[in-house]
């Protein structure tokens, strides 16, 4: 029988033949505790003692001994999944609290601190049921966002209710149990706080179990499994939690097991448990050696996906009753993939690099290749270091470490995930940087053969270089960029002269830009005609032109290349603005032309010949839309591609809205042979600066390059701001993110603006990130001071240390901390409006002496220690409409002063740092007798400050002594706090000598120089009412 059943049989084993008295007797089933099994004693040992507490008789014990009694006739006996996951868990919390640091630098947040278990070993101590409920909370908060699951878990706990009210028969024991369970109340908040911490667990647990958990996710990524065929909420969720919990117990005995849907794989992702796989179609076998599981305990699983989606992963559907106050059922769909729902915000610059692929469209879809243009590009600038290139073009720093990162990865499987990640951004990610309206240019615009060779000639300008200098070049670039020799003709000035004379066909001549096989009539030795390779000329002459001779073209070329023709060309129409200059002809057309170009008059693309008009009128016998005769003469179009001013250029056959972009291969390879040229360019600089570096505007870039669109700029823009974001993160070691933040445009962020100068603004940076969606106000948070989020609670800086310290990024730093404060969603800390101080207690005159000061370094608040604790006073920040549920909020706390268990007084630290008129802290002056021998003497400043005046110095050394301060303060009197070396003390002190309107200096510890600081500290007597020291 179980421990419920045990409890009540004995509680009515006196009266159990009254019908009526069994069906009205009610006890409190939180008030029963069992003994947690010996597998979770090493996680208890791990968890502070306010979450022992809390999970032993507080509120988290109730909620886990309430749903387990609830929900305990339904469930399937889990006695050795229960103590394999006791071991995991203990595993888990004992190696975090190994890598975990002293939480004595905590200050008021130290009962917070360390690994959230709470509801783990809550559930230990309440029974085996409850343990499968706390495997279902891990559930649902793996698959469902905090509101979805809360809303579920309000539905499972109401219609189970209603289940066994329906049922159940209340004459008989069992069916009594199940009766006294439906009575117990259990509010949404406690389901809330509940859900809250199997999130907190998991967020930890993920990262000590990150590459099996990868391993993993690898294999659910391509499954596209159908968790549950059930149609109802409450009958889907039973259904996937009993049957995932079976089939690992039955695992873990060592029983092979093969499965069709999903609900084994969510499990084994949110228990951290792991079976070997093998998986069928592709055969693969995976093997996580996981102790746990007994030998035999393999899992076959096969791939089954049709769906499209390149990440189809595990599917969930369900319809949700409770999410909303007002409507028809809303229906929800979650899908675990191979990235999880968090990730870390060097994945997110993966999926950002991903983003700018997808924008390139279809020039690099190997990720591979795009991370060597990437990589190619940072080669061309001439910037030596990684510093130096963060610091000035930080964008194109993003973009290069990351693709950097894929380059040099070496672990397959982390191999893999960073590719899905990729893929993500490609998919999903690309309004994440751009407008939906805007497209960036392939290989920003590098892919544009036209802007590659703006690039590599405009490095040549300033240097006279001849005709057939002009024409080597174009030929070699037209070979890097895959001109076919079918395709690409040069047209070049038959003399420097000719190109500013009056237009005149004979003024040009023409040449294959890559050579093409002559075939001759000689054979080889294995009987194949010969062939060679060679270029061929075309020189244009008039009706009454005679022959030209070799010697006046100024490219050479052999004997025997140069064809003279009669008059064959039609110039195309000239653009705005040339004023008839030729070299700006935009196309030409070639009547008939000869090999190689003949071909294109009979290929299908009719784009890329025209024929001649007929003046005839259609006849009778013959339809207007016949195909001309073979005699009419056909043109192949020519358009201007790229080259040389006045001097040599490419043209190419086709229609030039629809020529190609370069291959990755060709972008590449055209990269690596430029690399001198392009390293002179200031192309890639002027992209990505976020400031114009090279002097010259931003309408002369555009003239020039064609390229300061809207989407380059936009795309500057949202990377700058990443990398805003990557630089907060860079301090806040183990943070991750909720990937759906790629949903929402960066650029539309507010606190972006004052983020390096903004407490506030970081705040709503962290907390847009940590939700995914939730995009705050920095004005909302103006008074806020600390930040808790699923496992980890972020700090103003200030909160942490001593008030004299330096901060390496100004008042506004925050600290990253392991802990919560047992509240769902994102929850901002921020103090009352006026914190009360303890009043002066006239029973204690005779403790207040008011010595004079002795010059001694003493801490005399030894017993002081701060506290934190919340009022009932709390703000919605973000709910969705008709929504139930808050994502963010904000909670009015208390950082609360104690004298050994004394209440002193409640502070709100960080408006006291702020308040000029009040508060200064003493910055040690340098000093200039470091290298002087002897050096002046040394003495702390305290003591040289009273020498600089005339007033009295008394000692402060209690809090009796501080509440009731000298009259006199500031007039003949400075008080001097005697806290050395106690950094939670001098806080406090600072704190509380400010809200009382006290002028408060704040000194350094260290002895300083007697001749350095005079002038200072006569300043400081004059003005000071308090010394902190």
């Amino acid at each position: 029988m179980s421990a419920i059943g045990r409890v009540t049989a004995s509680a009515l084993a006196a009266s159990n033949e009254n019908s009526f008295g069994l069906a009205n007797f009610n006890i409190d089933l939180s008030l029963v505790k069992v003994e947690a099994p010996i597998e979770y004693q090493g996680l208890r040992s791990a968890l502070s003692r306010h979450r022992v507490e809390n999970a032993e008789q507080g509120p988290q014990h109730r909620t886990a001994r309430r749903l387990g009694a609830l929900f305990e006739q339904i469930l399937p006996p889990i006695k050795t999944l229960a103590e394999a996951y006791g071991r995991r868990s203990s595993q888990i919390a004992e190696m975090e609290k190994q890598n975990s640091p002293s939480s004595s630098r905590n200050g008021p947040f130290a009962q917070h601190t360390g690994l959230d278990g709470t509801s783990i070993y809550a559930a230990a101590t309440s029974g085996p049921s409850a343990i499968a409920v706390h495997l279902l909370a891990c559930l649902l908060a793996r698959t469902w966002s905090g509101p979805e699951a809360i809303a579920i878990w309000v539905e499972l706990v109401a219609e189970r209710k209603r289940d066994i009210n329906e049922n159940t028969d209340a004459s008989q024991i069992q069916g009594l149990a199940a009766r006294v369970a439906a009575q117990q109340e259990i509010s949404r908040a406690d389901l809330a706080t509940w859900d809250a911490s199997a999130r907190a667990w998991l967020l930890s647990a993920d990262e000590n179990q990150k590459f099996r958990l990868t391993q993993l996710r690898l294999i659910i990524k391509d499954s596209g499994l159908l968790v549950s065929s059930f149609g109802n909420t409450y009958d889907s969720v039973i259904d996937v939690w009993t049957t995932a919990m079976k089939t690992l117990q039955d695992l873990i005995l060592g029983r092979p097991q093969r499965i069709s849907k999903g609900a084994l794989l969510i499990g084994l992702s949110c228990w951290h448990i792991f079976p070997d796989l093998n998986v069928v179609g592709p055969l693969i076998h995976v093997k996580f050696n996981d102790e746990l599981v007994d030998k035999g305990g393999i899992v076959t699983l096969g791939l089954q996906s049709a769906s499209t989606d390149n990440d189809p992963g595990v599917q969930w559907s369900l319809s949700l009753s409770h999410l909303r106050y007002y409507g028809n059922p809303v229906t929800v769909t979650s899908r675990t993939s191979a990235l999880g729902s968090r990730i870390s915000m060097e994945d997110l610059h993966m999926v950002a690099l991903g983003a700018v692929f997808g924008a390139w469209g279809q020039c690099f879809t190997d990720p591979y290749a795009g991370a060597k243009a990437i990589s190619a590009i940072r080669s061309c600038l001439d910037i030596s270091t990684d510093e130096e290139l963060e610091r000035d073009l930080p964008a194109m720093h993003l973009l290069w470490s990351t693709a950097r990162r894929l380059l040099t990865c070496c672990c397959e499987t982390e191999r893999k995930s960073l590719l899905c990640l990729i893929a993500y951004g490609r998919r999903r990610a690309q309004n994440f940087l751009l407008e939906p309206s805007h497209t960036l240019k392939p290989a920003f615009g590098l892919a544009d053969i036209e802007t590659l060779w703006n690039i590599v000639s405009n490095t040549e300008r300033g240097r006279a270089i001849t005709v057939a200098q002009e024409v080597d070049n174009l030929r070699e670039f037209a070979e890097l960029c895959g001109v076919g020799s079918d395709y690409g003709i040069i047209r070049y000035p038959r003399s420097k002269s000719a190109c500013h004379s009056t237009y005149s066909p004979e003024n040009y001549a023409y040449t294959t830009a890559i050579p093409y096989p002559n075939h001759s009539q000689k054979r080889d030795l294995a009987g194949q005609l010969k062939s060679s390779q060679s270029h061929t000329h075309w020189v244009a002459l008039s009706s009454s032109s005679t022959l030209i001779s070799l010697e006046t073209l100024e490219v050479s070329c052999p004997s025997g290349h140069v064809i003279q023709c009669g008059p064959f060309l039609q110039e195309g129409e000239l653009p705005e603005n040339t004023y008839g200059d030729v070299s700006y002809f935009s196309y030409f057309k070639w009547a008939n032309p000869p090999e190689p170009f003949h071909y294109l008059l009979h290929s299908d693309a009719k784009d890329q010949y025209d024929e001649e008009p007929s003046d005839e009128e259609p006849s009778d016998e013959e339809p207007s839309d016949h195909k001309p005769s073979d005699e009419r003469p056909k043109y192949v179009r020519f358009h201007r591609s790229f080259g040389y001013k006045d001097g040599a250029y490419l043209f190419r056959a086709g229609d030039r809205s629809k020529s190609r972009s370069l291959y990755d291969w060709e972008i590449q390879k055209i990269l690596e042979f430029y690399v001198p040229n392009l390293s002179r360019s200031t192309y890639v600089r002027e992209q990505f600066a976020p400031h114009d570096v090279s002097g010259m505007n931003q309408d002369r870039l555009i003239r020039e390059f064609g390229r300061g669109t809207d989407s380059v700029l936009s795309l500057r823009n949202s990377l700058s701001r990443l990398v805003q974001a990557a630089s907060i993160y860079r301090r806040l070691p183990g943070a991750t993110i909720f990937i759906s933040v790629v949903n929402s445009p960066i650029r539309s962020a507010s606190c972006f603006h004052e983020l390096y100068s903004s407490l506030a603004a970081k705040f709503a940076c962290i907390a847009m990130f940590e939700t995914g969606t939730c995009s705050v106000q920095p004005s909302q948070l103006k008074s806020v001071m600390a930040m808790s989020s699923g496992n980890a609670i972020y700090v103003a800086d200030a909160l942490l240390q001593d008030p004299i310290d330096p901060n390496t990024l100004g008042p506004q730093g925050i600290t990253r901390i392991i802990g919560n404060i047992d509240h769902p969603g994102v929850v901002m800390l921020a103090p009352p409006q006026a914190p009360l101080i303890r009043s002066e207690d006239v029973d204690t005159w005779r403790v207040v002496n008011h010595h004079t000061f002795n010059g001694k370094l003493e801490n005399c608040f030894s017993g002081t220690s701060l506290h934190l604790s919340f009022t009932k006073y709390e703000v919605p920040l973000s709910v969705s409409v008709g929504a139930v549920d808050a994502e963010m909020s904000m909670i009015e706390t208390l950082i609360s002063a104690h004298d050994q268990k004394n209440w002193v007084a409640d502070l709100d630290v960080l408006s006291s740092l702020r308040c000029e008129k009040s508060f200064r802290r003493l910055r040690p002056p340098h000093c200039k007798h470091e290298n002087q021998d002897p050096k002046p003497p040394t003495e702390n400043a305290a003591v040289q400050i009273g020498k600089a005046c005339d007033k009295q110095f008394v000692s402060i050394a209690s809090w009796e002594e501080l509440l009731d301060a000298p009259g006199d303060l500031g007039r003949s009197t400075v008080a001097v706090v005697r806290a050395y070396d106690n950094w939670h003390a001098r806080v406090a002190t600072m704190s509380v000598c400010v809200q009382m309107g006290l002028s408060t200096w704040v000194l350094p510890t260290d002895p300083l120089c007697t001749v350095c600081g005079n002038n200072v500290f006569v300043n400081i007597a004059m003005k000071a009412q308090v010394l902190i020291f």
